[in-house]
């Protein structure tokens, strides 16, 4: 895509958006791209339409959905790393990790007790995951993105980027413990 999802849309950079308007507006450039509004014949203009109702339909996927709007506003601050850095490390929940590992022992050594046991992880995992994607979004939607470089809204990223990788390990976590056979 050249533009972003953004500037696709003519708007501000920002998690916080009206959904409602993104969608009347999606609507409304859907049908001045459309492909069946070119002329019969112009393989160039139908070509040209083509690909911008692509572009379009690819930057209303993304600013729709609040995780992809995240990651585009993430990208074009340049603070999407990978994901295997070592960034965001003292996040993970230990008490959480060696919880699992217990189950992991569990699971061979009595199945009908830890079947119990990573349910209540699971439900655990997932109030935590719940919380952090909650904070997640409340933390993109306090950032100016088209200032993200300042100090303040570096810290807020910096928080963000944390929490998303801590979320990530629980999840990580909850699918391993469903992979345990005992749920």
């Amino acid at each position: 895509m050249s533009s972003s999802a953004f500037e696709v849309f003519n708007l501000k950079a920002s998690f916080k958006l009206d959904e409602r308007a993104l969608e009347n507006a999606y609507y409304e450039k859907s049908r001045e791209l459309h492909p069946d509004r070119v002329a019969r014949g112009d393989k160039s203009a139908l070509l040209k339409s083509q690909e911008k109702s692509a572009e379009l339909n690819r930057a209303y996927q993304t600013l729709r959905d609040p995780e992809q709007r995240l990651e585009a506003l993430l990208r074009m601050s340049g603070r999407l790393k990978d994901e295997k850095s070592e960034e965001g490390r003292e996040a993970i929940p230990m008490d959480l990790a060696e919880e699992f590992f217990g189950l992991q022992e569990a699971a061979t050594e009595d199945p009908a007790i830890a079947s119990k046991k990573v349910r209540a992880f699971i439900d655990t995992v997932a109030r935590s995951a719940g919380a952090d994607t909650a904070a997640i979004r409340e933390l993109a939607a306090r950032i100016d993105w088209e200032s993200a470089s300042t100090p303040e809204n570096e810290a807020l990223i910096g928080e963000l980027l944390s929490r998303r990788k801590r979320r990530a390990y629980l999840l990580s976590l909850a699918d391993n413990a469903r992979k345990l056979g005992v749920a």
